[in-house]
């Protein structure tokens, strides 16, 4: 009934058949009474009437219809959370921006869970839930969903949730959030005052609670990466190599190689509004997206390792990405889980080996 109900908001022609139908039938029954009995004619005109009506507005303003596009995606390795932005009627002639949460079994693809969440600031997932940050009645705070059913766990807020804690028996003056979703690290907390003039950080994913005002920094060491540039900074001797791009011609970029003695390499090929997307230590590699054109309505993704060698290319033809709306959908969420690469074109998910480029699976929700 759900993929029906989907495919009849989301298909012009589907809606235009079942909106004429509503409109018809109470029209039939005003036109000609289908009972001779004057109160038992008016009554069921009345009813099919208001029925129709109620449906046409359910249609207008429910939250089916395909999947447009993602903004965000978290996974604990057994389940991936997707937040879709969705536009929904207001009943009126217009729409507005709505969230919903798609649950899927990593593995697969398959759908798991599908439901309306007030906000797309999902902070974290555990072994069985996820977590978001809303506004509960008079207060911001984390809600915990379960990935079973949808159903609302619990809430964390400066108002219930903390009260087993005895540091905050004065109550809790202010609450906020950090997160690392915003580079698809699954890892959050509140940060927290008390009335008591304390300040404290609670890990949302191991319950901790430490008197400290933020989470404490990451190391400086390791891999760094965003759009611009892979950056590795070595924690014996703190000396860093990366990789980024810089101007060959045009809107065209080169890639280049800088090693701790600033020695340079250059990629041998060119790309075309290229951003670094993933990067996998164990395989030594990175992925890039870039484009055909700078419509940007082909995303092409190559795989370059650390010694700057091809390793595979490929792009939405190949992956004969389309979604139930578009056949060429704008390309999305790309980020790396383990030896697994995420990418999301308009309402489909693809998951691929980031070691060959192969597709592992492919869902159009």
């Amino acid at each position: 009934m759900e993929n029906l109900l989907d495919y009849i908001v989301s298909e012009t022609w589907a809606f235009m058949v079942v909106f004429i139908g509503l409109c018809l039938v109470p029209t039939l029954m005003i036109i000609k009474r289908p009972f001779k009995n004057f109160i038992l004619a008016r009554t069921t005109q009345i009813t099919v009437s208001v029925l129709a009506f109620a449906a046409m507005m359910y249609l207008l303003m429910s939250d089916h219809g395909y999947a447009y596009t993602f903004v965000n995606a978290l996974t604990n390795g057994k389940e991936l959370c997707l937040v879709e932005k969705h536009y929904q009627g207001d009943g009126d002639g217009g729409s507005y921006e709505e969230y919903r949460l798609y649950v899927l079994d990593f593995e697969t693809g398959k759908r798991k869970v599908r439901m309306n969440v007030e906000t797309s600031d999902m902070l974290c997932v555990t072994e069985n839930s996820v977590f978001f940050y809303e506004y509960s009645g008079t207060v911001w705070g984390a809600v915990e969903y379960s990935l079973e059913d949808g159903s609302e766990l619990k809430k964390l807020n400066p108002e219930e949730g903390f009260e087993k804690f005895p540091e905050f028996k004065s109550g809790i003056m202010d609450m906020n959030r950090q997160s690392g979703n915003d580079r698809f690290k699954n890892e959050a907390w509140l940060t927290i005052t008390s009335k008591d003039g304390h300040f404290y950080c609670y890990n949302l994913l191991t319950e901790e609670l430490l008197p400290q005002q933020y989470p404490s920094s990451q190391s400086a060491a390791g891999f760094k990466m965003d759009e611009y540039e892979l950056r590795y900074k070595d924690p014996a001797d703190g000396k860093e190599w990366y990789f980024a791009f810089e101007n060959a011609t045009g809107e065209i970029e080169r890639l280049f190689f800088r090693n701790k003695n600033y020695d340079t390499q250059n990629f041998e090929g060119d790309f075309l509004e290229p951003e670094f997307v993933a990067y996998n230590a164990q395989h030594r590699c990175f992925v890039i997206r870039h484009y055909e054109t700078l419509e940007k309505k082909t995303a092409l993704f190559s795989a370059v390792s650390f010694d700057l060698k091809p390793l595979w290319r490929t792009d939405q033809r190949k992956m004969a990405v389309t979604d139930r709306i578009e056949e060429d959908p704008e390309a999305g969420l790309a980020f790396a889980y383990m030896d697994k690469l995420i990418l999301s074109f308009g309402g489909t998910v693809v998951c691929m080996n980031i070691a060959d480029g192969n597709v592992i699976w492919k869902t159009t929700l």
